[in-house]
């Protein structure tokens, strides 16, 4: 996120935690029903960001455990040997033999080429694991201190709730 949207949350956090002060003294009861049910989504929505968290990190590792089923050149060899015994010219041999020099370079290139594109789509998939870790850190850290915040307020509710039924008993026996 960049400053400005960073300026605007911060503003809309503090005045919100402002407001929640003001109707928790004002009105207590309504503060802590009110504050159960703010639990109850911001719960909601750790869980619901946790599971999303956890299917995108199946999904990578799934990803990076296919890099391991491409072909390398030792399942592609031929015996070379099996063939050359069988044949009896011997310039078909040696073209046989420049041909198979060929491929095996053919094969050497091939295989460079694959190793490098899965040594880059394992590190991708490696970034893309970091990533989703930082960001799932970061929306526990802010649910974590959404329910601090959220208890420090039900505690403050509670308290400002004792305080006005004590005055207004003390209220009552002063009238009577």
């Amino acid at each position: 996120m960049d400053n400005i949207s960073n300026t605007i949350i911060a503003g809309i956090v503090l005045a919100s935690i402002s407001g929640l002060g003001f109707l928790s003294y004002k009105h207590p009861v309504y503060t802590g029903k009110l504050l159960i049910r703010i639990q109850g989504l911001v719960l909601a929505l750790t869980i619901l960001v946790a599971s999303h968290s956890f299917v995108k990190m199946n999904a990578y590792y799934d990803c990076f455990e296919t890099t391991y089923f491409i072909k390398s050149k030792k399942d592609t060899i031929v015996d070379f040997y099996g063939l050359v015994t069988k044949m009896e010219n011997k310039d078909s041999i040696k073209m046989l033999w420049s041909e198979f020099q060929r491929q095996g370079e053919l094969l050497d290139k091939s295989e460079k080429s694959t190793e490098d594109f899965q040594n880059n789509y394992r590190n991708n998939i490696h970034k893309l694991i970091a990533k989703n870790q930082d960001n799932t850190r970061e929306i526990f850290k802010y649910s974590i201190s959404a329910a601090i915040i959220i208890v420090f307020f039900q505690i403050l509710s509670f308290s400002f709730e004792k305080l006005h039924e004590k005055s207004s008993s003390t209220e009552n026996k002063s009238k009577s």
